[in-house]
């Protein structure tokens, strides 16, 4: 049960599925946060947070405001918190000597546009996470129309699977070219571009399915 002077998480709305795989965004949070996590040590080195709420000020909004530690520090756009928090992080990875050259994050390009303003030099990779469910929402979507893809349960996440194969043993584009070329085949049960080493057909073909 929450007291009565944190009533107003209550107006924090939880995410739900969208029918394609994922969680819908709410555009109307009031509270984010952002971490920045060192990918060779999987430590955090930074943390950011941005609300436009404060319990205490919405629960004494008609009466004297007590001294207390008032968590507000955004009046701008929920949309707008993520780019703010990262420009964040990184001016102080940057004051503090350890400048960041790579980010890793989702597919959304907002916020890397934002940090290429101020931070010329950086480069993004997509998280493979991110990738994974970027198709896949993509292939619920196509499904709404080609009735195929969803014939059965397990097309999708069979799609899903073979492309995060070609991802998964590639080290150069042309590896990832290469694999990503090999799926249609694969799928129709040509097999002569597929390699042994996520392609089972090479090893017993009589019991391949």
């Amino acid at each position: 049960m929450l007291c009565r002077s944190c009533h107003t998480i209550r107006n924090i709305s939880s995410g739900k599925r969208d029918g394609c795989g994922g969680f819908e965004i709410n555009y109307k949070v009031t509270i984010g946060h952002g971490t920045l996590i060192g990918k060779e040590t999987g430590k955090v080195l930074q943390f950011e947070t941005r609300s436009k709420s404060c319990s205490v000020c919405d629960y004494h909004a008609e009466g004297p405001i007590p001294v207390h530690q008032c968590t507000r520090n955004w009046d701008g756009s929920s949309n707008a918190m993520e780019p703010d928090m990262a420009m964040s992080m990184l001016h102080k990875m940057k004051d503090s000597g350890h400048p960041v050259q790579i980010i890793h994050g989702d597919n959304d390009s907002t916020t890397y546009s934002s940090l290429k303003l101020e931070f010329p030099e950086i480069r993004k990779k997509d998280d493979k996470n991110h990738i994974k469910k970027g198709i896949s929402k993509k292939l619920y979507t196509l499904a709404t129309k080609w009735k195929e893809l969803k014939s059965q349960s397990s097309v999708i996440p069979y799609l899903v699977r073979c492309f995060m194969y070609a991802l998964a043993k590639a080290n150069t584009s042309d590896d990832v070219h290469e694999g990503l070329s090999q799926i249609v085949p694969h799928i129709f049960g040509e097999h002569k571009l597929c390699s042994d080493d996520w392609c089972l057909f090479s090893r017993d073909s009589s019991n391949f399915r």
